[in-house]
């Protein structure tokens, strides 16, 4: 009578270390950017009710497929999730309703989302509250959830802390809160803190940050250098040099980017737009070769 119980818990024990197996060699695959790898591991994870797989592919869905679709699947995996109250999921799906992206735009919504993740125990619920304080300008709550946020552990929380700081016009807070984000591994805050440093006309400093984004495959770093370029901000306006980042940033993805470039093209000569067309063709014929080397600030 006692085998058979433990026979189950065996076998109930070797499925769990087997899931946490597949689970980890998913996020190696992720960080290795192998998509395909992980993307088969989630799906066979959350075909098997895994509230993380399902999260994963919820996720994967809305940044990959374009039109409804994407969207819709998203949802569907979030409401997977969320059957087994698995907090990243009410922060996932809130997001698209504090957003408006696949879903109508509905904070209220989204905030009682978040309230349930950070019922349910997930610290990173106190900085999706504190954003959404500071979208609707409630900026003494939105500093209290920060601080809840910061206090619990998040140490995500100090790249949207330095937000509402620049939002208050204190780059200097910014400023200190960004470099916070980026010791604790947080490198989507380069740009942020290149913003702050421009705003206190420190221009070296902001464009080594902006050069930090760029090194770390952070295509909008391209944009934020061209407009120094353009602004004559560390140095003379140059539009050549600010075309010749525009157009890096463009052939790595950034959207909205061709407006911008032909309004620059206009204030060239004919000599020098002949010359900004060349060195448009090199790095499009660059970047369809998979030649992503970054276009370092003292290119020519």
């Amino acid at each position: 009578m006692t085998q058979r119980p433990l026979r189950i818990l065996l076998w109930l024990g070797a499925l769990s270390l087997s899931a946490c197996a597949d689970l980890n060699a998913a996020k190696a695959a992720y960080q290795a950017g192998d998509l395909t790898t992980a993307q088969k591991n989630w799906i066979d994870l959350a075909a098997r009710g895994f509230p993380e797989a399902q999260t994963r592919l919820g996720e994967t869905a809305m940044d990959n497929e374009n039109g409804p679709a994407g969207p819709m699947r998203g949802v569907g995996f979030y409401n997977k999730a969320m059957a087994e109250q698995y907090p990243p999921a009410f922060i996932a799906l809130g997001r698209l309703y504090q957003s408006g992206y696949g879903l109508p735009k509905d904070d209220k919504k989204a905030r009682n989302l978040f309230n349930r993740a950070r019922v349910l125990g997930d610290s990173r619920a106190y900085a999706a509250l504190g954003e959404l304080e500071m979208e609707e300008k409630n900026f003494s709550e939105a500093e209290d959830d920060f601080k809840k946020a910061l206090a619990a552990g998040d140490a995500l929380a100090w790249r949207p802390y330095g937000r509402l700081h620049m939002a208050e016009n204190r780059p200097d807070l910014a400023e200190m809160d960004f470099q916070k984000a980026i010791a604790m591994n947080d490198i989507d805050a380069y740009i942020p803190l290149g913003d702050a440093q421009i705003a206190l006309k420190k221009f070296s400093e902001a464009e080594a940050s902006y050069q930090a984004a760029i090194d770390r495959g952070i295509a909008r770093g391209y944009v934020k250098v061209g407009e120094m370029r353009h602004f004559g901000q560390g140095g003379p306006i140059d539009n050549m040099q600010a075309l010749k980042f525009f157009y890096q940033a463009r052939a790595q993805g950034v959207r909205n980017m061709n407006r911008r470039i032909v309004n620059l093209e206009r204030h060239l000569t004919l000599d020098q737009l002949a010359k900004a067309k060349k060195i448009e063709m090199e790095i499009t014929l660059a970047n369809n070769d998979l030649s992503r080397a970054p276009l370092t600030l003292q290119s020519q």
